[in-house]
């Protein structure tokens, strides 16, 4: 994983990070969720957020990877 650096977002980019996270949050189930850190989710979103990734889909994606809703 990228290492996370101070990086400063625009607000449209806050906004796409904010809907990855809630997202990635949102597919898993209840039992993921009690053992899964959100901290961790959005982690993995601002490392690649800051090596320049915007899509959301792929945002998602890294949030999840690792956990056992990551879907191949």
């Amino acid at each position: 994983m990228p290492k996370i650096e101070n990086r400063c977002f625009d607000p449209e980019t806050i906004e796409v990070l904010r809907i990855a996270l809630d997202e990635a949050w949102a597919s898993l189930p209840p039992r993921q969720q009690t053992l899964t850190s959100k901290t961790d989710l959005a982690e993995r979103i601002l490392a690649l957020a800051s090596i320049g990734e915007r899509d959301p889909i792929r945002l998602r994606a890294a949030a999840l990877n690792g956990t056992s809703a990551a879907a191949p």
